[in-house]
């Protein structure tokens, strides 16, 4: 597996998380608003994980976020609440098109050009989904991502939706350019399968902090 893929989600996502969460408990101490978003991070208990196919091989990394803080463990401390699914391909057009934030790829449906926080509110929200949904891009740079939502979510599933999107709309909606509900009026998104996930999905990535 390519090193950068290890240094990416073992340092420098968790890296980016915990400065997010340290930035926002510097601002809590001069900023009530912002010290109740704080708290709501810090409530936060949860694993997410994420699987790299490469050929016939596949890595998981388990990323477990205790106290709003986050590590890149060899286990994961609990059934993960997501799993993101991508190859090497795709993973190239993610760090660049989301950094270093692993909930990049939400916040952009979401219209977010701010890191996405996870606070207790969202996770619960994203907790109550169920199925497999892929995200795809319909040209430019490759980029095919799976998240499975909920626990017991099996490989041999289909996915329950795909979106599908053009890489301008992409990075509209990342920009904060594009509004996610124009995106998905004007047919800028498209959603073959179960619309209601993919709604639901939007909905949570959306939702007040």
């Amino acid at each position: 597996m390519n090193i950068d893929v290890k240094s990416f989600y073992c340092h420098r996502v968790p890296d980016q998380w915990n400065r997010t969460l340290e930035e926002q408990s510097q601002r809590a101490a001069t900023d009530k608003p912002a010290r109740l978003l704080l708290e709501a991070m810090q409530q936060v208990e949860a694993t997410l994980d994420v699987i790299v196919e490469a050929e016939s091989t596949e890595k998981r990394y388990s990323l477990n976020i205790h106290q709003g803080r986050m590590d890149c463990d060899a286990e994961a401390q609990r059934p993960p609440f997501l799993v993101l699914v991508h190859d090497l391909e795709t993973f190239k057009t993610l760090e660049r098109e989301s950094g270093d934030s692993i909930l990049g790829f939400l916040g952009t449906l979401a219209g977010q050009s701010e890191e996405m926080k996870l606070t207790s509110n969202r996770l619960r929200q994203l907790s109550e989904l169920n199925g497999r949904a892929r995200l795809e891009l319909t040209d430019g740079p490759t980029m095919s991502l799976e998240a499975r939502l909920g626990v017991g979510i099996h490989d041999a599933e289909a996915p329950r939706c795909t979106l599908r999107l053009p890489a301008s709309a992409y990075a509209a909606l990342k920009q904060g350019t594009l509004a996610p509900q124009d995106a998905f009026m004007s047919g800028q998104i498209t959603v073959d399968g179960d619309m209601n996930l993919a709604i639901q999905l939007a909905l949570a990535a959306v939702s007040s902090d």
